[in-house]
């Protein structure tokens, strides 16, 4: 006999519990792989070869998940597949769910890294990339060489995102504003210089302000657009440089400087190991400039995963 003095609350939760136990009931874990596969790609070809089936098997599921659904959740457009409004909302949520029942299953404290097959995501800037795979990729085939290591460029707008579905397991950048769900801790700081071709007909031994502002620059910018930490520095002295070249990467920036007559003020890590190579010549900066400070992020949920600290481990050790 039901008690008549169950709170109504609790009465609620009961109702509320059976009636996501009846809808659970209708669904098996690999429909939910399936869908966030589909959802994911974009291809029922793509996802198919990615969770290992054949494309009649997941076109069958589909179907199934679309009568559970109560909605197309993929159409066909011009360029593939189309995801429905409602398939959009489902991405985000279905990918944590996954991963936190991922972590769940896989959360061992004797983790392994000599048997482990892990796949560890990072995303970053390419010079940090440059300097991080230089460390771990040595340590991944003597610590754990069936690992794997994907690095991904910054995307700010979905770094958290990206995170919090488990599409990346670490970030290290410049620090952000990190929410509620993510954890960060100091990486190192890095200092910025100025280098220009070792026989600049525009400047002596030394740069000064009145020079450096006076000459044309290079500006990193992802985007193609914007200004970096040396306009807002120079800003602040009623002074402006004239930027005549964007390049999206680093690491490209320092071939451009060796065949022109360009500045390019970076951090110090990415161009040092061009300096000699390409005959450049590094300058103290003219102006003030306070240090990058890069910072290592990663989701709450993983600060305890035994896999996830020894990758973080790693990552601190190559600062």
């Amino acid at each position: 006999m039901r008690n008549s003095h169950e709170r109504p609350e609790r009465r609620l939760m009961s109702v509320l519990w059976a009636m996501a136990s009846r809808k659970l009931s209708s669904v098996n874990l690999n429909q939910l792989v399936a869908l966030d596969a589909l959802l994911a790609e974009g291809s029922v070809t793509r996802a198919a070869q990615q969770i290992g089936v054949s494309q009649s098997a997941l076109s069958h599921t589909l179907s199934g998940l679309r009568d559970l659904f109560g909605d197309p959740l993929l159409t066909r457009g011009r360029e593939g597949m189309v995801l429905s409004a409602r398939a959009e909302q489902l991405s985000g949520p279905l990918r944590r769910a996954l991963m936190d029942l991922e972590l769940l299953l896989e959360r061992d404290p004797s983790f392994d890294p000599l048997t482990t097959q892990r796949e560890f995501r990072l995303a970053t800037v390419d010079f940090i990339a440059a300097r991080v795979a230089t460390q771990l990729l040595p340590a991944f085939a003597k610590l754990a060489p069936q690992a794997r290591l994907t690095v991904r460029p910054l995307s700010f707008p979905s770094l958290i995102e990206s995170l919090e579905c488990g599409d990346l397991d670490a970030v290290i950048g410049p620090r952000f504003a990190p929410g509620a769900s993510v954890e960060q801790e100091a990486w190192r700081e890095e200092d910025f210089v100025c280098v220009v071709r070792a026989d600049h007909p525009g400047i002596g031994t030394e740069l000064d302000l009145k020079t450096y502002v006076a000459l044309d620059h290079l500006l990193i910018s992802p985007t193609g657009s914007g200004t970096g930490w040396v306009d807002q520095a120079l800003a602040e002295r009623d002074l402006a440089r004239r930027v005549i070249f964007r390049a999206p990467s680093f690491l490209m920036a320092p071939i451009i400087v060796a065949n022109s007559d360009l500045v390019l003020t970076a951090p110090h890590s990415a161009v040092e190991l061009f300096v000699q190579a390409l005959d450049l010549r590094r300058l103290t900066p003219p102006i003030e400039l306070a240090p990058l400070s890069l910072v290592l992020s990663w989701h709450r949920r993983s600060t305890d995963d035994a896999g996830q600290k020894w990758f973080r481990d790693l990552l601190t050790a190559a600062a």
